[in-house]
């Protein structure tokens, strides 16, 4: 294992992702867990409790490792402890009259939440981030970051989001299984050749700083969002093949719908909007 990812594995530092908090609501409410089955789980629990609002909207559930981690249909998320950021950000629903039009959906959060960690990741290390659709960030084609994006409803019928989000930062890929070394990496091994310095507790205020903002402007910036979507996009633009698990489509990404929803252009001209299913590149036709 390398100097540089084995003096990085401590707990988090709680207080040092508060002080570099900016943002007016989330993360006031901040639980951590050395060790958890998955952060998902306890914010649902959490959203489910009998307590105010204001303990609940803008929670973040964060831990140093997951025994039950997931990602899209349920797929482990490997990572060994103090070397990942795993975190879930609790966010009320219904603060926007716009989302009966779709857009404060479950897919554009989780696009909204790619955006903001590609976003984060570059202006900290100067990498090239971008958003596989339609939920993973990867940088130079591997996954670097999941999100996976649910909801819940308490007591009162006011609806929440979940937002898990892991980011492999220390991971050392050498210990990735066989299948993974192909098609993962981590901050820690992005950087090394650079000495860059990689503090999860940065990274995460960022993240919370960024996401908060975001999140509190979908409606009126909706647009320009759609347009930064659309920039940090490594699917709008490309051939793609996507698996939805019952058929397999080709064509051109062409663009997102307002709900998120991947348009793709096949090659007989008809325009498909796919919103769930697995996203590759392919070589365009001659």
């Amino acid at each position: 294992m390398s100097k540089h990812i084995e003096e990085r594995r401590n707990s988090l530092n709680l207080e040092l992702i508060k002080s570099n908090l900016k943002t007016s609501n989330v993360g006031k409410q901040m639980v951590y867990y050395q060790e958890i089955g998955s952060t998902n789980d306890v914010a649902r629990k959490l959203v489910k409790e009998d307590i105010e609002e204001n303990k609940k909207n803008g929670a973040v559930i964060i831990t140093d490792y997951q025994t039950k981690g997931r990602g899209k249909s349920y797929r482990k998320w490997e990572a060994e402890p103090f070397t990942n950021i795993l975190m879930t950000v609790v966010m009320k629903k219904g603060e926007h009259p716009v989302e009966t039009q779709g857009i404060a959906s479950l897919q554009n959060i989780t696009l909204l939440t790619g955006l903001v960690v590609c976003e984060v990741l570059n202006n900290l290390f100067d990498i090239k981030a971008k958003i596989k659709w339609s939920n993973d960030v990867i940088i130079n084609d591997k996954k670097v970051s999941g999100i996976l994006s649910e909801s819940a409803t308490d007591k009162n019928g006011d609806t929440y989001f979940l937002i898990g989000i892991g980011i492999n930062v220390f991971q050392d890929i050498e210990k990735f299984s066989e299948e993974l070394k192909t098609s993962a990496t981590s901050l820690a091994n992005e950087t090394r050749k650079r000495n860059i310095i990689v503090q999860r507790e940065i990274v995460i205020a960022e993240i919370l700083n960024r996401l908060e903002y975001y999140y509190d402007n979908i409606e009126k910036k909706w647009n320009k969002i759609r347009k930064r979507l659309k920039d940090f996009s490594s699917t709008i633009g490309k051939r793609v093949k996507v698996s939805t698990g019952k058929k397999i489509i080709e064509g051109l990404g062409l663009d997102f719908e307002d709900d998120g929803g991947l348009m793709v252009r096949e090659d007989s001209g008809m325009i498909k909007t796919i919103y769930s299913g697995d996203v590759e590149e392919i070589p365009w036709r001659e």
